[in-house]
């Protein structure tokens, strides 16, 4: 089975629109039914010892598919249009050499992850805490599952098939809930039996996204494979990099703060931040939809119309963003009682979501510019605003500090994105401009 064709032409503004608030609506429905797991049954079910375990093992699992290569599909969308120019079912063997690059960077993060996991088990594991070694080992497992489900996926983004996308994003996560939700009415939901649930759903919807993608396009005649592998890591090596950095940056304050303090500071941290994720999950949309066409930008009109769908999105979001503050103030006490402290970092943690929703759509620009070290560079300053924020910044309060460091860090990303984009305009206009 080949890969459809994808077409050259940009989009028209209302199918841009339709597709967006198509995987939003997923992403919205992901993001309730996450919170109904993540910010609902997991703290009502478990002890504050427990949840942070939890919680760290999910941020393990985000983390794991970065390192693992979840971003590969970028290089994809990228470079199939130009694999498919040069020769005939080009494209189709570009995403063939993908999979084989995909599944040598499982099997690096994989013995990465173990490893990282043997080192817990000798000098961090405790007796009286649920051991972090373990829980890394299967957020390893889970993140292989993960990245082979989004794999699939991108193969459906890249076709712009994104209606049986948006189902099985749905999915993925309504099949984990519902069982957290069986294992607690049974009262049989704890931590090991969450992670258990989790590891089974993630096969289960990565076993059912590959058979909705189809088979992988047949091997073509002539064509060097190993020459394509080598071509996609030159675009995607840095992607992954800098997507790793980034997903660092975004998880890796809530194992500092465990570090530093106590586990009611992590587990009031995580619910500020589980509240934040429906505005997150818009900002995915917006990329998730407009990431097909810049990879296709030919001409500076297309640059500029994607640029102008990416600014409107994101600042629309942004606007969602100030508006929730109010909201969740008054919900999440009600909602979480024994978290009701969490609603004062909320607004700390809402500013850098705000920040990322109006900037990183902006950050496609690139994509189709084929300037993907510039993600790495950005995500570095990122992650160096994070570790050095948590370790050196003052403040008795550890959870309120870490909030702000993670809102600096957005900042920071997003000027840094901002400046780019800004410079490649007036560099262009510069480009532009007759000579006398």
């Amino acid at each position: 089975m080949t890969e459809p064709a994808v077409s050259a032409e940009p989009a028209r503004g209302q199918r841009i629109v339709a597709r967006v608030l198509s995987i939003a609506s997923a992403n919205a429905l992901v993001a309730v039914l996450g919170f109904v797991g993540n910010g609902i049954l997991l703290p009502n079910a478990l002890d504050q010892t427990a949840f942070a375990a939890a919680s760290l093992f999910l941020a393990a699992f985000q983390w794991g598919q970065e390192l693992m290569g979840r971003s590969l599909n970028w290089a994809v969308l990228r470079l199939w249009p130009v694999a498919e120019r040069e020769r005939g079912g080009g494209g189709d063997a570009a995403v063939r050499s993908a999979w084989s690059l995909q599944k040598r960077l499982l099997g690096f993060g994989l013995g990465v992850s173990f490893v990282i996991a043997l080192v817990l088990r000798m000098f961090v594991d405790q007796t009286d805490q649920p051991s972090r070694s373990a829980l890394l080992g299967c957020a390893a497992v889970a993140s292989a599952l993960g990245v082979v489900f989004w794999f699939q996926l991108g193969r459906l983004q890249l076709r712009e098939r994104f209606l049986p996308m948006s189902l099985l994003m749905i999915a993925n996560s309504s099949v984990r809930i519902a069982a957290w939700a069986l294992l607690w009415t049974t009262g049989a939901l704890s931590l090991w039996t969450a992670v258990i649930a989790h590891l089974v759903s993630t096969a289960l919807l990565a076993a059912l996204a590959s058979r909705r993608a189809g088979a992988l396009p047949g091997k073509a005649q002539g064509f060097d494979e190993a020459r394509e592998r080598a071509r996609l890591w030159g675009f995607s090596g840095r992607m992954i990099v800098a997507t790793a950095f980034a997903a660092t940056a975004a998880q890796i304050d809530l194992f500092l703060l465990d570090a530093q303090s106590d586990d009611a500071a992590t587990a009031r941290l995580r619910i500020a931040v589980l509240f934040a994720t429906a505005l997150e999950l818009a900002t995915s949309a917006t990329m998730t939809v407009l990431l097909p066409q810049a990879g296709r930008v030919m001409t500076s009109d297309d640059l500029r119309a994607m640029l102008r769908r990416a600014r409107v999105c994101g600042l629309a979001i942004a606007a969602l963003a100030a508006a929730s503050v109010p909201v969740v103030a008054y919900a999440l006490p009600r909602l979480l009682p024994r978290y009701a402290d969490a609603a004062e970092l909320y607004p700390i943690v809402c500013i850098g979501t705000a920040i990322t929703a109006a900037t990183d759509p902006l950050g496609l620009s690139f994509v189709s510019r084929d300037k993907p070290g510039r993600f790495v560079l950005l995500a570095s300053l990122m992650l160096a605003v994070v570790v050095f924020g948590n370790l050196f910044v003052p403040g008795d309060d550890r959870a309120q500090v870490t909030a702000w460091v993670r809102t600096a860090g957005r900042i920071a990303l997003g000027a840094g994105i901002v400046w780019l984009v800004l410079r490649d305009a007036q560099a262009d206009r510069r480009a532009a401009a007759p000579s006398c």
